[in-house]
C-alpha cells in the first residue's frame, strides 16, 4: 500500500498521530464531534480523511488589562474619579497620561510611571467601587464575544498588569479567569483610606 501521508505532503514528525483512513466513496467523510477533529480531501478516485483525537490543551493565553482586555486605561478613568474636586484636575490628567506614556515607550521604567501616577492620583479605597463600575462597562467586544471560551481554559488563563488587584479581579473574575491568575500590584491602603 503506498504511502498517502507522504504523499500529501504530511509532516513526518506528525504521521505517527494522524489515524488514516481510507473510503472506497467519492464523498468525502468527515466526523464532527467532540472525539475527533477532521480534514477531509478528495484526491484521484481516493477519499481519505485525517482523524486525531483532541489534544491536551498545553497553551497559556497571557492578556494584559489596561486597553486590551477593557477598552479604557484604568488610571485614566481613576483619575476623572479621585480627582473629580481637584483644583489642578485638567492638568493633573496631562500629566498623567504623559507618564502613562513614557513607561509604555520605555523613557521611564514602569516603577517610575507607576510611583509618579499614584502620587498624582492620590486615589482612595473609597474610589474603588465607582471605578470598577466604569470598568465593567468597558470590558472590549471581543472579550465579551469569547465569555465562553474564558469559562472553558479558565485554567490557562492569565491577566498580567501593571494595574491593580483590587479594581481587575471583579471584571475579570466574571468572566471564568480565576482570582490567582491575575498577576497585578495590590494597594496598601491606611486606616484612612488613603
Amino acid at each position: 500500500m503506498p504511502d498517502y501521508g507522504k504523499m500529501h505532503g504530511i509532516p513526518p514528525q506528525l504521521a505517527p498521530k494522524i489515524n488514516l483512513k481510507f473510503f472506497s466513496k467519492k464523498r468525502p467523510i468527515v466526523r464532527h464531534n467532540k472525539k475527533y477533529k477532521a480534514s477531509c480531501c478528495i484526491q484521484k478516485s481516493i477519499t481519505f480523511a485525517f482523524l486525531y483525537p483532541p489534544m491536551k490543551l498545553n497553551k497559556y493565553f497571557v492578556i494584559d488589562f489596561d486597553s486590551t482586555f477593557t477598552k479604557v486605561e484604568a488610571f485614566d478613568v481613576l483619575a476623572d474619579i479621585s480627582l473629580s474636586d481637584h483644583q489642578e484636575r485638567e492638568a493633573r490628567k496631562t500629566q498623567i497620561v504623559h507618564i502613562t506614556n513614557q513607561g509604555m515607550d520605555g523613557s521611564i521604567s514602569f516603577r517610575e510611571s507607576l510611583e509618579k501616577r499614584l502620587a498624582l492620583l492620590a486615589p482612595n479605597r473609597k474610589h474603588l467601587p465607582f471605578l470598577i463600575t466604569r470598568l465593567k462597562g468597558s470590558v472590549s467586544e471581543s472579550f465579551k464575544r469569547n465569555k465562553e471560551f474564558f469559562q472553558q481554559h479558565a485554567d490557562n488563563i492569565y491577566i498580567i498588569s501593571n494595574g491593580f488587584k483590587e479594581f481587575i479581579e471583579p471584571i475579570v473574575t466574571e468572566f471564568g479567569v480565576k482570582s490567582g491568575n491575575i498577576l497585578a500590584n495590590e494597594f496598601r491602603f491606611d486606616e484612612t483610606g488613603k
